[in-house]
C-alpha cells in the first residue's frame, strides 16, 4: 500500500503483552508487541504443536533440509562436515567480538547469573551429571599407563639415557662436540636416505610460513639440525638479525619462505601482498639491499628457499 501524502512517519502503539507504549515506523505499523519476550508470553500455547503433528512432520522431512528455507535438500555427510569445519574455523571479526562483549556486559549489569550459580551436585541434576563425568575422566587418567611406568634406569636402557640427558640439562652441562656432531650427521643421513622422514619434515616446514624475531619457523628448525654446530641461530649484526651465523668464517645462512619472501619462481613482480601492503618487487629490493649491506660488512650470505630445502638443494660448502 503506497504511503499517503502528509501521513505521519512514526506511530505510537500499545503493546498487547505488557501494555506499554512503543514507537514504530510507517512500515512496521502493524506490530502488536514491543519485543519477542512479550510475544512469547502472550502466545504461549497458541501455536504449540501436538505430539501427533510433531511425529508426522518428523516422518515427512526426515533426512531432508529445513523446509522453512525454500525447497528441501539432502546433503551428504561430507558436505555437512565441510560446512561445520568452515564455520568453526572462520575467524571472528573485531566488530562481532565487540558486540558479544557489550552484550555480556549488559546481561551482567542487569543481574544475569549463570545456570550453576548457587547449585551443587546434591541439589541440581545437571551438576550431578557433570560431577560424575569429571570423576570418570579423572579415573581414566589415573589408569593410563605411561611407557616408563614401573621401569628404572637399571632395568630399561631408554630410561637410563633420558636420565643422563635430563641430569646434564639440569646441571647446565653441555653436550660434547663429538656427541653434537654425531647427532648432526645422523640427522643429515636420515634426511637424505629416508624419504618418508624427509617428506614429513618438509611438510612440517611448509605448514608454518610465519617468521618473526622471537619465533623459529619449521624450516629453520630443520636447518638447525642439518647445519654444522659452528652456525649460531638468531644472531644480530648491527641492525640486522640473521637466521644462522658462523662468526669464524663470517658466513650467513638465511632461510626464505616461499610466501614471506615471495619466491620469484611462484610470484610475479607486480603481485600485491595485501596482508603486508607491498608489491613483490619491493620485497625483492629490500632483501637485496639487506644482502648487499651484509656483503659490504665482509659477510658471505647463503640464501636457502623453501623449494630448495624441499628438493635438498643446499650448498655443499656450508655443510662441510
Amino acid at each position: 500500500m503506497p504511503k499517503i501524502k502528509n501521513q505521519p512517519s512514526h506511530f505510537t502503539i500499545i503493546c498487547q503483552g505488557c501494555n506499554n507504549s512503543f514507537i514504530v515506523s510507517y512500515k512496521c505499523r502493524a506490530k502488536k508487541f514491543c519485543n519477542s519476550n512479550c510475544y512469547r508470553t502472550h502466545a504461549v500455547g497458541r501455536f504449540k504443536r501436538t505430539d501427533e503433528q510433531k511425529h508426522s512432520l518428523s516422518e515427512r522431512f526426515s533426512g531432508t533440509g529445513n523446509p522453512m528455507h525454500g525447497s528441501s535438500r539432502i546433503f551428504s555427510i561430507e558436505h555437512r562436515k565441510k560446512i561445520g569445519d568452515a564455520a568453526r574455523n572462520k575467524p571472528k571479526s573485531a566488530e562481532f567480538k565487540r558486540r558479544v562483549s557489550e552484550g555480556w556486559k549488559k546481561k551482567i549489569a542487569n543481574g544475569y547469573k549463570t545456570w550453576n550459580v548457587g547449585t551443587t551436585a546434591e541439589t541440581d541434576e545437571r551438576q550431578k551429571r557433570r560431577s560424575e563425568a569429571a570423576k570418570i575422566a579423572l579415573q581414566n587418567k589415573k589408569d593410563w599407563n605411561a611407557w616408563n611406568k614401573g621401569k628404572t634406569t637399571k632395568t630399561d636402557e631408554r630410561v637410563a639415557r633420558n636420565a643422563i640427558t635430563i641430569g646434564k640439562a639440569l646441571k647446565g652441562i653441555p653436550h660434547s662436540l663429538e656427541h653434537i656432531e654425531k647427532c648432526r650427521l645422523g640427522w643429515l643421513k636420515k634426511f637424505n636416505e629416508d624419504k618418508s622422514f624427509k617428506t614429513k619434515m618438509i611438510s612440517i616446514a611448509l605448514s608454518n610460513r610465519e617468521k618473526s624475531k622471537f619465533f623459529n619457523t619449521r624450516g629453520e628448525q630443520v636447518l638447525r639440525k642439518i647445519l654444522p654446530q659452528r652456525f649460531e641461530q638468531n644472531c644480530r649484526i648491527e641492525s640486522f638479525q640473521v637466521d644462522f651465523l658462523d662468526k669464524a668464517s663470517k658466513e650467513i645462512v638465511e632461510y626464505y619462505g616461499k610466501f614471506m619472501h615471495l619466491d620469484p619462481r611462484h610470484f610475479l613482480s607486480d603481485y600485491y601482498d595485501s596482508w603486508r601492503g607491498l608489491y613483490a618487487k619491493d620485497k625483492w629490493n629490500s632483501d637485496q639491499k639487506r644482502i648487499s649491506v651484509l656483503t659490504q660488512l665482509g659477510y658471505k650470505v647463503f640464501v636457502i628457499w623453501e623449494d630448495d630445502l624441499n628438493h635438498n638443494k643446499i650448498p655443499f660448502e656450508i655443510l662441510a
